[in-house]
């Protein structure tokens, strides 16, 4: 079983210097904590994320360690001159080492897409079009293409990445079309979905891979992203997560307000009714272990990701989690979830 850390960095009250200055530290601490990934998100616009260009934040990340795989989750596809990213790609996997892990998405918020003035029905035939580029540019010496929104001729990828065929890919899914299309194209998945939900996809995703006739071995992760706080007494770290969830919700839906535009019903008012749907934690180690343990079996998981500092969630606190997690929670999955 993996674990990882995501983060979007969203707007604290705390300084943006130090903010960003806090979040290398715990990129540290991650590491040396036996975390297996840290992966940023990217939003524009809004005081949920507070670094629009994750790919500038992983580079100074991949100075200050050594270990950790470093990723996004996701690049936003439509916003990016494909030949600019596979360029970018390709100088993080050589600052990383070879440990970079690219998400890609399309972008769910309208808002923020209409921020580079790009309208939001193109962005699925964009996505399309630019993962395509993609693969090809990063198996290529030289790029030419022909499409609907891009044409590049004979376009030297002169950056090459350590990794090879490519870093590893990450793709949200949210549909059992979705899962089917990962498997496919052997990308990992991720799902901010509950348990129950995310097991069709988990399934079938399974079902395509065996049925490619691809080895078990080579196959690619399946998880979830889960908000988490851990404390030695569970309901002081319920206090804390509720306590943070309110500004962190307000940043969530900061743009889809102001701009009129009807949100996705993903989180709820509460951090309470968010755990009791099963889409975060807060608590104990001990229940932590079990909230993991019934996470993996229900979901068919064998990768999750958390989602550690958020909202208000002070640095220290930040850290105890991560330790907790580490010396109580971890141990108790090594060797285990469905890859095993």
């Amino acid at each position: 079983m993996q674990f990882g850390v995501t983060d979007h960095i969203d707007a604290s009250g705390v300084p943006a210097a130090k903010l960003l200055e806090q979040r290398l530290s715990l990129v540290e601490l991650y590491e040396r904590l036996g975390f297996d990934r840290y992966m940023l998100t990217e939003h524009h616009g809004t005081p949920l994320n507070l670094v629009p260009s994750p790919h500038l934040f992983l580079a100074a990340a991949s100075q200050r360690t050594s270990r950790i795989h470093l990723g996004t989750m996701v690049t936003l596809l439509p916003l990016y001159n494909p030949v600019r990213l596979i360029e970018e790609v390709g100088v993080l996997d050589l600052l990383t080492h070879g440990r970079l892990e690219l998400g890609m998405g399309r972008g769910v918020s309208p808002p923020e897409i209409a921020t580079y003035g790009i309208d939001p029905a193109q962005t699925r035939a964009m996505f399309d079009e630019t993962f395509e580029i993609l693969m090809k540019g990063l198996t290529s010496e030289e790029l030419t293409h022909e499409g609907r929104f891009y044409t590049i001729r004979n376009a030297l990828m002169v950056v090459p990445t350590v990794q090879k065929p490519r870093p590893a890919l990450w793709y949200g899914v949210g549909s059992v079309e979705k899962a089917e299309w990962a498997a496919r194209h052997g990308i990992n998945m991720m799902s901010l979905l509950p348990p129950e939900m995310v097991r069709p996809f988990t399934d079938r995703f399974l079902e395509v891979w065996e049925d490619m006739g691809r080895p078990a071995a080579e196959r690619p992760l399946r998880g979830v992203n889960r908000n988490l706080v851990i404390a030695e007494d569970g309901d002081e770290a319920r206090h804390i997560a509720e306590d943070a969830y309110g500004p962190f919700r307000r940043s969530l839906l900061f743009l889809w307000e102001r701009s009129g535009v009807p949100a996705p019903p993903v989180f709820p008012p509460t951090f309470a009714e968010w755990q009791a749907r099963g889409g975060a934690f807060a608590g104990s180690p001990e229940e932590a272990r079990q909230y993991v343990a019934d996470q993996a079996e229900v979901a068919g998981l064998d990768t999750m990701s958390f989602h550690l500092a958020f909202g208000t969630i002070g640095y220290e606190n930040v850290c105890r989690t991560a330790e907790l997690f580490a010396a109580e929670v971890m141990p108790a999955f090594a060797g285990v979830g469905a890859r095993a």
